[in-house]
């Protein structure tokens, strides 16, 4: 099983509610999280998108790139077959 949640630090640029907007129109069914910088600073998180998976333990089992997460989601999913 596979949880997908989203947490977005609004940039000084964007306007209110625009990852929303995006995350809607593309018709996404997550939750999205609000997060602050001091939540992306305890998350080691400096580079956007940054995508982490855990397992269903709360264990971080990856933390990287979309592209990436992709394919650990893939593996993860087929072992689970």
């Amino acid at each position: 099983m596979i949880e997908i949640y989203a947490v977005n630090r609004p940039m000084n640029q964007d306007k209110p509610g625009a990852l929303f907007s995006r995350i809607e129109e593309k018709g996404y069914t997550f939750p999205v999280l609000q997060g602050t910088q001091e939540v992306m600073d305890a998350l080691d998180v400096y580079k956007y998108p940054t995508v982490m998976l855990f397992n269903q333990k709360g264990e971080m089992i990856f933390m990287g790139e979309l592209e990436d997460a992709e394919n650990k989601m893939e593996t993860i999913l087929e072992s689970e077959q």
